[in-house]
């Protein structure tokens, strides 16, 4: 059965000069995509095209978590913590390369990130075949950007992702209870 990730970043200020930037890799059996693109579809509200972490209510946060709880997924998690005068591409470009080596030994066939641009876009693919050329990365490991209107399951990473970050900035009720579902790299 073919392993696939989806992956999204958050970033937030911290108290203090802190930046917290992290990287969420949701894994699924490919068997599973399906229902889950339904799943998550089904937790929009309104006419909102997507799920967004930042955009959503205390409330929705709950709600949306619980449901993210019951679905047959686990995730790995990478987090960099960096001062005011640094940069968030590098804090990026660390956890990405951190969070791919591990995919890849994890079996993971695809990897589906969400696009943010195409100059951004072009420096994740140089990492990746950086990584490839280094042995670090499977050479067959398919890497692919897509929007997030385009693929909800990009949103389950968002919703992981950003509870994490809002769980280090002290609002924790949704990250505890999705924590079991989290490994941190």
């Amino acid at each position: 059965m073919a392993l696939l990730a989806f992956i999204d970043e958050s970033m937030r200020r911290r108290s203090g000069d802190a930046y917290v930037y992290a990287l969420a890799a949701v894994l699924l059996e490919e068997h599973v995509c399906a229902e889950l693109r339904e799943r998550m579809l089904g937790l929009r509200v309104g006419r909102s095209q997507t799920i967004h972490w930042r955009d959503e209510s205390p409330a929705r946060h709950v709600l949306i978590a619980e449901a993210v709880a019951r679905m047959p997924l686990r995730a790995m998690v990478v987090v960099d913590i960096y001062p005011e005068n640094g940069k968030a591409e590098r804090a990026r470009r660390i956890c990405l390369d951190r969070l791919l080596c591990e995919l890849s030994q994890q079996k993971v066939e695809t990897v589906c990130i969400e696009t943010r641009d195409q100059w951004h876009d072009r420096r994740d693919r140089a990492l990746v075949d950086a990584l490839r050329g280094a042995g670090r990365v499977e050479r067959g490991l398919r890497a692919q950007w897509r929007r997030s209107t385009d693929e909800p399951l990009l949103w389950l990473a968002d919703v992981l992702v950003g509870s994490v970050v809002w769980w280090l900035g002290g609002e924790g009720e949704s990250f505890d209870i999705i924590r079991q579902m989290i490994e941190f790299l």
